[in-house]
């Protein structure tokens, strides 16, 4: 008999639920970043529902083709009969089946298709982020025909999903409010008003199917005043991915990181939330879930987003993980880990479940970007789960080996993840030394022998992958050879100015512009273009991008980072002119070029626009930061204007150092001035 979850209270007068089965236990597949077969999604409900599971989510935009949506192509799509087997093998699980589809924001596959081209909030041309490339992802909540449209979409689709609830979305519509409809709407009564109409329309086309309406709680972040006019029967998905919670509530994701105790908010309210972590991050799974268990609520929603989890080595684990948690199977996350572990791997040792739960939560592998990895050098963080990742893969390699085991495919592909992401580590760290203009033959010698040995390295890995990701017939959707190759080019197309800059000898053009940078928020999106200056000559080094600080992802914190912008130059520039806009503002702390022989240093500010806050700070190499730009998301997300605000300093250079206190700012200049 399944046990009720009632509250009772607790020393120090906080109250939690009892241990035990929550009511609502969801795992989500994302089926419109990567089509899975039907047999697959079969055979996915099976191994959830044997982890306690009760809840199928599918993850679906506009993957499924119906009368009143015909206009993708069949191989991109589902048809209904498909989605019929679906929800049918599920009945005989016992495990009711959601739809999840876009209704806001992430309608891109919808709006791709011309006939509804005419339904994109971006038809204008502009969105939040600048000029709209194509129609966006956002649908306009202004047109009648936006709801004529879901009207008859999700009445085609409720007559297959059968039970009883409907996801509609409503994550990161950034682009609300920006056509010349939504506009006047926006300013005469805000974009919570725009946003709370809309669910209620949906709200109400849903609520005429007899489904309940779930949705993502992440918009309410820009104005929780309007949690009181959400419908009380909605089912708000309290998603966040931080990997550390406190007891007082999740940080915000884009609104300056403000912290809320949502489902205390929600409770207040009467209405009813479930806890989403992401199976990528098995430590946001266990804070997420022991923040839940502080209140009453409905349940869990495991998260799958990008990619199929079957070329994810751990998701296996962590979803197994997760349904003993929350099915009352295990008390502690120690406990669910280790028979999550052993049902993987009959027989495994403590070291080996302490092994894949250490590797599952730094999920090491392949990929990065050129830019990513001239972030600077490895800081602290990478460093000590490098560290993590070679203990733990030893470890693995040895109880795989040992005597009387027989070979283990999930073993085998997490010694695969082990390995690529021992490989890009070691990119992380050498990149920076390839680029420096100031390595040695010495050092050019032994990066040369280790640039010799990833080549054999990756193409090992990339024939192992073949191999311990095979996956059967029936499962292994068409095409997915051909995906699996393009990431690999992409990886090839990324790396090859890197073999490049280590063949050519060094000469005195070869410089790099080393900029330290601090972001108060990881979560904002400022943007920073970088130039230099040769006399009246301007020229573009770093086209407009966003920085992040490298091995702060974890705890999704800002923080001083250093970042590497390599350039040729014939002579030495003059000044480095940084512009800065976006939301929540970019900090300069220094800048400094490099060549073989001559450093290039701050030696006076030439210029200053818009608004820059403490702009002699970047004339020393200290703790003090310039701040370019507005700091404040919130502010900007209701008044964009101010992330379309430039800030600008320019900064002369010399190649001798001027002293702090010899060095005096000059007047501002207006903004535009």
């Amino acid at each position: 008999m399944q046990k009720t979850v009632v509250r009772n209270r607790v020393p120090g007068g906080v109250s939690r639920g009892l241990d035990g089965p929550w009511r609502v236990r969801a795992v989500q597949l994302d089926l419109a970043r990567q089509m899975e077969t039907v047999d697959y999604i079969r055979h996915y409900a099976d191994t959830a529902a044997a982890h306690g599971f009760n809840l199928l989510a599918l993850y679906l935009e506009a993957r499924v083709r119906t009368p009143t949506f015909p206009f993708r192509p069949r191989a991109e799509t589902y048809s209904l009969d498909d989605m019929a087997r679906v929800v049918e093998h599920c009945r005989q699980l016992g495990m009711d089946v959601m739809p999840a589809v876009s209704t806001l924001g992430h309608c891109e596959q919808f709006l791709a298709c011309p006939e509804l081209a005419h339904l994109a909030e971006a038809r204008d041309g502009r969105g939040r982020f600048g000029p709209a490339h194509g129609p966006g992802h956002v649908v306009c909540p202004s047109l009648d025909g936006t709801y004529a449209f879901f009207g008859a979409y999700l009445r085609e689709l409720a007559e297959v999903f059968t039970g009883p609830n409907l996801h509609i979305g409503l994550d990161e519509a950034w682009d609300v409010g920006f056509c010349r409809l939504c506009r006047p709407r926006w300013e005469a009564e805000g974009a919570g008003a725009l946003f709370i109409e809309h669910l209620r329309r949906i709200h109400a086309l849903v609520c005429g199917l007899r489904k309940r309406v779930w949705l993502w709680d992440d918009l309410f972040e820009f104005f929780p005043e309007r949690v009181a006019d959400a419908p009380a029967d909605v089912v708000m998905c309290h998603w966040c991915y931080d990997e550390q919670l406190e007891p007082e509530g999740a940080q915000a994701h884009f609104a300056n990181r403000w912290r809320r105790d949502w489902l205390a908010a929600y409770a207040q309210h009467g209405i009813e939330a479930v806890v989403c972590p992401w199976d990528r991050l098995p430590r946001n799974v266990e804070s997420l879930t022991a923040y839940a268990r502080r209140h009453r609520l409905l349940g869990g929603l495991l998260t799958q987003w990008e990619g199929t989890p079957r070329q994810h080595a751990f998701h296996p684990v962590v979803v197994a993980m997760t349904g003993r948690l929350w099915s009352g199977r295990a008390a502690t996350a120690d406990e669910a880990w280790t028979a999550a572990v052993a049902e993987l791997v009959p027989g495994a040792s403590p070291s080996l479940t302490a092994a894949v739960r250490d590797l599952a939560s730094v999920n090491p592998g392949l990929g990065g970007r050129l830019r990513a990895w001239l972030g600077g050098r490895p800081v602290r963080e990478e460093w000590l789960a490098q560290e993590l990742v070679a203990r733990a893969a030893a470890v693995c390699a040895y109880e795989r080996q040992a005597p009387g085991r027989p070979r283990n495919r999930f073993l085998d592909r997490v010694e695969w993840a082990a390995e690529a992401g021992r490989l890009s580590a070691q990119l992380r760290e050498s990149v920076p030394a390839i680029y420096d203009p100031r390595r040695t033959s010495g050092q050019t010698a032994r990066l040369r022998t280790l640039a010799a040995q990833w080549r054999r390295d990756f193409r090992l890995l990339r024939a192992a992958q073949r191999e311990v990701f095979a996956q059967p017939e029936a499962f292994a959707y068409p095409g997915e050879g051909a995906r699996l190759e393009a990431q690999w080019q992409v990886l090839e197309r990324e790396l090859a100015p890197v073999w490049r800059r280590l063949r050519e000898p060094m000469t005195a053009a070869d410089w790099w512009l080393i900029l330290r940078l601090h972001l108060q928020d990881y979560h904002a999106a400022p943007v920073l273009r970088v130039s230099l200056c040769y006399g009246k000559r301007v020229e573009e080094i770093l086209p407009p991008a966003g920085l992040k600080p490298r091995g702060l992802e974890g705890g999704r914190c800002g923080g001083v980072y250093t970042s590497f912008v390599p350039f040729r130059a014939e002579r030495a520039p003059d000044a480095v002119r940084l512009e800065a806009w976006g939301y929540g503002g970019q900090g300069v702390a220094f800048v400094e070029a490099q060549n073989p022989t001559t450093t290039l240093l701050p030696a006076a500010l030439r210029r200053i626009e818009g608004r820059v806050t403490r702009p002699e700070a970047v004339l020393r190499d200290d703790s003090a930061v310039a701040a370019l730009g507005c700091p404040d998301v919130a502010a900007a997300f209701h008044r964009p204007q101010l992330a379309e605000e430039r800030a600008l300093i320019e900064i002369a250079l010399a190649a001798a150092p001027v002293s702090y206190a010899e060095t005096a700012a000059p007047r501002r200049k207006p903004a535009g001035g």
